[in-house]
């Protein structure tokens, strides 16, 4: 698996699961779906505030940053099973 797959598919990952996580913690308003999203929250309410945060500025702020970081982690999980680079030039 390329790294540029790797990422494909880590960014494409990334996103399905920030999103059904805001969305699933939308509708159900349970607290054990907050925790995977803390770091989006807390920084969506240090940029907007606390009161004046609404659902609209959670969504922009919030998705794309839990996106980048669950991204990355996928990324770091696929990478064992990438094939190793041989640092030997092929011989011709």
């Amino acid at each position: 698996m390329t790294r540029r797959r790797r990422a494909l598919i880590a960014a494409g990952a990334g996103i399905v699961i920030s999103a059904s996580l805001l969305i699933s913690s939308y509708q159900l308003g349970g607290s054990i779906l907050f925790w995977p999203q803390v770091v989006g929250y807390y920084i969506c309410i240090l940029i907007r505030g606390y009161h004046t945060a609404t659902w609209k500025d959670f969504a922009l702020i919030t998705l794309p940053i839990n996106a980048a970081l669950y991204a990355l982690a996928i990324y770091l999980l696929l990478k064992p099973f990438a094939p190793r680079e041989s640092s030997v030039a092929p011989s011709s």
